[in-house]
């Protein structure tokens, strides 16, 4: 929840009657396990590229984001995602290579 923006929290308090309490580390397991039922979609991969960025975890980020990159969206949505994955990809190499 600490990672949402006000509008994702307004929806969610529209949708669910009360905000979810969540923690990251939640948020990873269920990732994880989305992707193992459902292996390869962006829906499973950006949000645990998130995740990780969130965690500090830049590599294991840089890794989900990477594979993003390798699928070819097919609505504006998607091409909406691997913009978004284009920009964190961007900025958590900026990151590395600053605090390297």
């Amino acid at each position: 929840m600490a990672t949402l923006s006000e509008e994702e929290k307004e929806y969610a308090l529209e949708a669910f009657g009360s905000l979810p309490t969540s923690t990251i580390d939640e948020a990873l397991g269920n990732f994880h396990k989305a992707e193992e039922l459902n292996p390869g979609h962006i829906d499973n991969l950006l949000p645990l590229a998130k995740c990780y960025i969130a965690k500090g975890n830049n590599l294991e980020a840089q890794k989900h984001l990477v594979s993003v990159l390798e699928i070819t969206p097919i609505d504006e949505m998607g091409k909406a995602q691997i913009a978004e994955t284009q920009q964190l990809l961007t900025a958590i190499t900026k990151f590395s290579v600053q605090t390297k």
